[in-house]
């Protein structure tokens, strides 16, 4: 079903066309999005997790999670950013320093169950156990790509998860 519009064109900087009338078809376009589900973490809940490199219930706290994407599904790359929790003596400028700040980083071909591992390193890759025991906040955020080497397409990111996050 074609829809009138009125249109104007910029001839030069300042200056327009008068306005007139085009039509186009209407196109119905289906939007959904990637979400992350059922968050679950083996040492805490999901707004935080414990961690002490000198216990063995809790130097290696995983996380489980699902990516769901009811559109055109494609590759994901996940975060899990983990903040260690005011301990005590802190200042709000405490907060401007990466120190306290961990991740751990996956890839998965597609939509699905995640299951990943923290070692205790500040960064993937890195010394384990390297962070204080604590308690840390954390946030997981999703990126889809056509491919993982391609640019992002979207992504998804969960700081306070809602009702349809919780396992």
């Amino acid at each position: 079903m074609p829809i009138p519009l009125v249109v104007q064109m910029g001839v030069t900087r300042g200056e327009w066309q008068d306005p007139f009338e085009v039509t186009a078809e209407a196109m119905y376009v289906d939007v959904r999005n990637v979400t992350i589900k059922n968050v679950s973490v083996s040492t805490g809940t999901v707004d935080y997790v414990k961690y002490d490199p000198e216990s063995a219930s809790l130097n290696r706290p995983q996380f489980a999670f699902t990516i769901e994407d009811l559109g055109d599904p494609h590759e994901y790359e996940y975060t899990i950013y983990l903040r260690q929790s005011i301990p005590p003596g802190w200042t709000e400028e405490d907060w401007e320093t990466d120190e306290d700040v961990a991740s751990v980083v996956g890839q998965i071909t597609a939509p699905g169950q995640v299951t990943a591992t923290w070692d205790g390193s500040q960064t993937p890759g890195g010394d384990p156990d390297t962070m204080p025991a604590g308690v840390y906040s954390f946030d997981i955020f999703v990126r889809e790509y056509d491919d993982v080497a391609d640019p992002e397409i979207g992504g998804h990111h969960t700081q306070f998860p809602g009702p349809d996050a919780r396992a």
